[in-house]
């Protein structure tokens, strides 16, 4: 039994570390094409992922261009802001502050909640 549960509990770790690799290589992906999307500097979108996939396409975001400021939301209205150059706070409670949410960080990066309908109103895709 105890070699069993060695088996599952190896199967399982390599399976984790898989997926940890596939979830990269999406943020990598989705990263290149918010780049692309980038106007005045800027990224604005609303994007599938948890609040640890976003902070990821921001960073992967950012190596690709460092003076890009990245805001990034999901459909459950978690938002993140990161910046290389900048105040991504100062950035992100203004935004939230428009949408009727919260939240807190540093210049770097930050990270809150908004009602998404009012943030889907504020970047136009209502």
């Amino acid at each position: 039994m105890e070699d069993l549960a060695r088996i599952i509990f190896s199967i399982w770790k390599e399976q984790k570390k898989a997926l940890e690799v596939l979830t990269s290589q999406a943020a990598d992906d989705k990263a290149t094409r918010l780049v692309s999307k980038a106007r005045k500097g800027r990224i604005l979108e609303i994007v599938p992922g948890d609040r640890k996939t976003l902070i990821e396409m921001a960073n992967q975001a950012l190596k690709i261009n460092p003076k890009l400021t990245v805001i990034l939301a999901n459909q459950a209205g978690d938002m993140v802001c990161m910046v290389r150059e900048g105040d991504a706070h100062t950035v992100l409670q203004d935004i939230l502050t428009k949408c009727g949410g919260s939240g807190g960080g540093n210049k770097q990066l930050s990270q809150g909640k908004a009602e998404l309908s009012k943030l889907m109103k504020l970047i136009g895709k209502d």
